[in-house]
């Protein structure tokens, strides 16, 4: 095992000596940390109500008017979908 090991056979001595390996570790690694500290970020600024998603988040009354303009639009698709009104007729055609 130690020879294979020195010789950088197997997994663990590819780990040893293959020089490529460990740098791409150490980016993967890098890349956890850089992505940790986005959403640590975000996490602050949500929880401070910071933002649009914090303010939806955090506003009932934010949040009912998002959810009643959403309604709106919805009514709308659909009528244009049915083809009513002028703009469902120009759409259709």
């Amino acid at each position: 095992m130690a020879k294979n090991l020195e010789q950088g056979q197997g997994t663990l001595g590819k780990l040893l000596k293959d020089d490529g390996i460990y740098r791409e570790v150490q980016g993967v690694v890098r890349e956890v940390r850089v992505a940790v500290s986005n959403l640590t970020t975000f996490s602050e600024k949500l929880t401070k109500g910071e933002g649009t998603i914090a303010k939806l988040a955090n506003d009932k009354g934010m949040y009912e008017q998002a959810q009643q303009a959403i309604t709106r639009l919805n009514r709308v698709a659909k009528k244009i979908d049915e083809a009513e009104g002028t703009l469902g007729k120009l759409c259709q055609r």
